[in-house]
């Protein structure tokens, strides 16, 4: 039931994106976490639906509550392990906590790219060796 409501939300921000080819792209994150927060049945003190400023949509939430969210795919050009969560609390008060905690997102680094001098001296050597023997 919840992938289907998914969906619907996602059909409904592609459409909506489609006929307002002018909003940014901050606007749009803004409309994706509304629609996510309804799938939310908050009662009581709770923090507003917000994205912060990497671009992670932090949902309608319980005051009091911690909350967790996949880590971002890309940031800055580069790839992150999502399997793992980015947490931000919703304080008791109703507002979320200005730090969010991203210690357990890690970058993937593809080893050409984390090591290119030593890649390319590694290709050199091995094309030599073959030429030599």
């Amino acid at each position: 039931m919840r992938a289907g409501i998914v969906i619907f939300l996602v059909a409904q921000l592609v459409l909506h994106c489609e006929s307002s080819a002018s909003l940014s792209l901050s606007v749009l994150l803004e409309k994706y976490c509304d629609g996510l927060s309804a799938l939310h049945n908050v009662t009581g003190p709770y923090c507003n639906a917000t994205t912060d400023q990497i671009g992670t949509c932090w949902p309608r939430s319980t005051a009091g509550e911690l909350v967790e969210r996949p880590c971002p795919e890309y940031f800055n050009g580069i790839k992150y392990n999502t399997t793992r969560n980015v947490y931000r609390e919703c304080l008791e008060n109703g507002t979320w906590a200005s730090r969010m905690n991203y210690s357990h997102c890690v970058p993937i680094l593809d080893n050409k790219r984390k090591y290119p001098l030593h890649y390319k001296i590694a290709l050199i050597i091995n094309y030599l060796g073959h030429c030599i023997s």
